[in-house]
């Protein structure tokens, strides 16, 4: 619920995106890409584009090596985004 809150109001990547080969994306649910972690941006805050998206599920994708092991790791998803407005 990106309201301003500050309580769920993005999703950080900032702990995990230190890890090697780490990845994140996030999908509508027609597959369309509406957030690529970088450095620049290591959160999503459910805007794509400039614009706030809709009430809907999107579907994650994050990805990295597991430092222990040195073997990749892929974590897949929903998250319900709730646009109160």
């Amino acid at each position: 619920t990106p309201n301003g809150d500050n309580i769920n109001d993005i999703i950080d990547f900032r702990i995990v995106n230190k890890n090697k080969d780490f990845k994140a994306s996030i999908f509508d649910r027609y597959g369309r890409e509406v957030y690529r972690e970088s450095s620049l941006q290591p959160y999503w805050d459910g805007y794509f584009q400039g614009k706030r998206l809709n009430t809907s599920s999107y579907w994650y994708q994050v990805s990295f090596e597991d430092p222990a092991s040195k073997k990749p790791v892929v974590k897949t998803g929903w998250i319900l985004l709730k646009n109160f407005e």
